[in-house]
């Protein structure tokens, strides 16, 4: 079952904070301009977080994203300017794109080994995005998609031991 605007009411009556009942199993444009909202715990039964689902929740600043869900829809945290951080858990696959423009509060994020797919302009206007966490192996794909984030000027820190991983983000940008 979907949460969408058309049945939120029946849950929502806009809290500051809001567990998704486990009864859903992914999220439509649900929240969109919920500017009350400054926390959400998705429960463990929603395997898509889907376009729109945040687009403005200008108030938002911490989100608690389960393993179960896989994708991160289109447009789905853009404008949330108080965002700060966020941990994608190791069982997303995609972020769509836009999904964080606008998140101007946005610091750093960490982006699991499982994203095999990290769509156009996910970061633009991020201005205060200063460190991506990326994983062990990151894949080159991986990196021509981080490199290609609208020239942000970005820490890129592997996993390990921080180690600097400059030359393979070179190498990437000859082949974008």
């Amino acid at each position: 079952m979907e949460l969408n605007k058309n049945n939120l009411n029946e849950y929502y009556n806009d809290e500051e904070s809001f567990i998704i009942p486990d009864k859903f199993t992914s999220m439509g444009d649900c929240f969109s301009g919920c500017h009350s909202l400054k926390e959400i715990t998705i429960s463990n039964s929603v395997i898509s977080i889907g376009h729109g689902c945040f687009t403005k929740c200008e108030s938002l600043e911490k989100i608690i994203i389960p393993n179960s869900v896989t994708s991160i829809g289109d447009y789905c945290f853009y404008g949330c300017e108080s965002l700060e951080e966020i941990t994608i858990p190791d069982s997303i696959t995609s972020i769509g794109e836009f999904c964080f423009e606008w998140c101007e509060s946005l610091e750093k994020i960490t982006i699991p080994n499982s994203v095999t797919s990290l769509e156009d302009s996910c970061f633009q206007c991020c201005l205060s995005l200063k460190e991506i966490i990326i994983p062990d192996e990151p894949s080159m794909e991986l990196l021509k998609e981080l490199i290609n984030q609208n020239d942000l000027n970005l820490n890129i820190v592997h996993t390990v031991n921080n180690v600097d991983i400059s030359d393979k983000i070179n190498f990437a940008k000859m082949y974008i």
